[in-house]
């Protein structure tokens, strides 16, 4: 039984071995379908050039732009700023330190984590310190999933920190659920002042315009009428796409043969970067 157990495994071993060799065989580049793949042209929305006058006039000014990103989780917040960092610094020398609040859900934790530190030994008025003279300033620090801050660290003192130092950091808050910052203490409301700046939701055209650059870089061959059919089945999508072959049908069944690349791309349209740090 037990030999029969493990023949049964090595069979499966194989059959598995042989599905991915047959899905790989149409993808010409992994990296693309991965979270943290940044596209060299990603879909630029509207609100992105109010974010970039921000941080140019910042850079030019010394004088600091809070900013506080709202929009629903797979909205684009964290891949446009992980590709603005890129780009401002090339362009401008401007520099990004960022952090994943859901990770480091403590003041403690997100300095300890830009800095590239181990959080403990340290006091936290001496992380500060440390801070101020790593990063001199002026530079970008965003906080994505900013209201996953832990409710124990009630102040929020990080904010509090990098919107009063003199090294005039620009704040930049990412977060789904901006509600929390109404409970902030009135001193670190007052220094932030943050400009707010909404992300809706992909419309189905903008999916399609996503999944279709994914493809054209990561895949072999592109059927277009079925990427129509993959943006228009992502949930939290639910205007219907204008596929480019008329009459064709959103099934799921005829989609069958494609989910293992559905897969990337569901999952790029809906949480972008998810969980991962900066």
């Amino acid at each position: 039984m037990r030999e029969e157990r493990m023949e049964s495994l090595l069979e499966y071993i194989e059959k598995s071995r042989e599905e991915a060799e047959r899905v790989g065989s149409s993808v010409k580049d992994f990296r693309v379908f991965d979270f943290s793949f940044i596209p060299d042209k990603p879909l630029i929305r509207p609100e992105t050039k109010r974010i970039i006058d921000c941080l140019v006039r910042y850079q030019q000014s010394g004088i600091p732009r809070h900013l506080v990103i709202v929009g629903p989780r797979g909205c684009g917040k964290t891949l446009t700023f992980r590709y603005l960092a890129k780009a401002l610094k090339e362009k401008l020398g401007l520099p990004f330190h960022g952090v994943n609040c859901r990770v480091h859900n403590t003041s403690f934790k997100v300095l300890a984590n830009i800095l590239k530190m181990h959080p403990r030994g340290y006091a936290y008025s001496e992380l500060c310190e440390r801070f101020e003279q790593t990063i001199p300033g002026p530079a970008v620090i965003v906080l994505d999933e900013s209201d996953m801050l832990c409710e124990k660290d009630v102040r929020k003192d990080v904010l509090y920190f990098l919107s009063r130092s003199k090294r005039q950091y620009s704040v930049v808050l990412l977060s789904n659920n901006p509600r929390y910052l109404r409970n902030l203490d009135e001193s670190t409301r007052s220094s932030l002042q943050p400009e707010y700046i909404h992300f809706d939701s992909y419309s189905a055209q903008e999916i399609l315009d996503i999944l279709k650059d994914r493809a054209e870089t990561g895949l072999k061959t592109v059927d277009e009428a079925m990427l129509g059919e993959i943006a228009a089945m992502t949930d939290i999508f639910p205007v219907p796409v204008a596929l480019p072959s008329p009459g064709r049908q959103y099934s799921l069944q005829r989609c069958r043969p494609m989910l293992p690349c559905i897969s990337p791309f569901r999952e790029f349209a809906t949480t972008p970067c998810r969980l991962r740090d900066w």
